[in-house]
């Protein structure tokens, strides 16, 4: 879990987000769509993502944060409490 969790988090970086440690948030919502880039415009990635779910803060863009929980994708900023 060690070895996928760093690979997530260090090696699938795209070059126009944060260069900072990934940080920790919570879903706030009911249910949030989990979408495949930073805009309501793109497909969703999966089914929406359920309250109090952890996720990992991968990057930032445009008030949409790059996430990983059991997947990885886009969801607003707003949305997520940082822990």
């Amino acid at each position: 879990m060690d070895k996928l969790r760093n690979h997530l988090l260090f090696n699938d970086r795209e070059s126009d987000e944060l260069d900072t440690m990934p940080e920790f948030g919570t879903v706030i919502p009911s249910k949030l769509n989990i979408r495949t880039g930073p805009g309501k415009d793109f497909e969703k990635a999966a089914l929406p993502l359920t309250e109090g779910t952890k996720v990992i803060i991968l990057g930032e863009q445009n008030g949409w944060y790059h996430v990983s929980t059991e997947i990885t994708g886009w969801v607003a900023k707003k949305y997520i409490k940082i822990n």
